[in-house]
């Protein structure tokens, strides 16, 4: 009895779906034989969130990222302690793309596949491999953290509450414009570690 409540319910929200969203039912994330499509006019849909590493400091964070429509672009934001929190500056330096620097090691597991693993370096390279000229590689490097020296609070040049993106290149996704893949439709197990 039990069984066919839950059938009748799995019907009964079918059919509601089906109502709203006519069409033929096919499964996009894991297609086969039966259910294999191709879509016409490829188009992302916008599932932009926000996820905080667990650990700020040294350590390591490890999130799992839903694949509702798909993963596709990752990006890191890093930023350094401001004077006003107590950091000290005054014999310090930043270096062009400081945020690569910070990522020691990131590993990355799809589903129940094997787990690959970079370092920040790596990711970089990869980055400036992907880019589709010279300009871009500039703009990497730099969105990846300007160049700093000093306690100079919330000025170009200081290293007090600067702030770095990382694109996380990885084997589903790229940073060019041009001939960008669509999202990954599968789990992403990501668990990064700082340096």
């Amino acid at each position: 009895m039990w069984a066919i409540s839950i059938n009748m319910q799995n019907d009964l929200t079918e059919s509601v779906q089906a109502s709203i969203r006519p069409g033929e039912l096919v499964d996009l994330a894991y297609s086969g034989d039966t259910n294999t499509s191709k879509q016409v006019y490829p188009n992302i849909v916008n599932t932009r969130f926000v996820q905080t590493f667990t650990n700020l400091g040294q350590g390591s964070s490890q999130f799992v990222l839903s694949p509702n429509m798909g993963i596709s672009d990752i990006v890191l934001q890093m930023a350094t302690p401001t004077t006003a929190s107590g950091a000290n500056y005054s014999n310090a330096a930043l270096p062009t793309g400081w945020a690569y620097s910070l990522l020691n090691r990131v590993s990355v597991r799809y589903g129940s596949s094997a787990q690959y693993f970079w370092t920040g370096s790596q990711i970089f390279m990869q980055n400036v491999l992907d880019a589709e000229n010279n300009s871009k590689v500039d703009q990497l490097a730099q969105v990846g953290g300007n160049a700093g020296q000093g306690t100079a609070a919330g000025s170009a040049g200081g290293c007090s509450g600067a702030v770095g993106y990382v694109y996380l290149k990885l084997p589903h996704n790229s940073c060019r414009a041009a001939g960008k893949p669509l999202p990954f439709p599968s789990d992403l197990n990501i668990a990064a570690a700082a340096a």
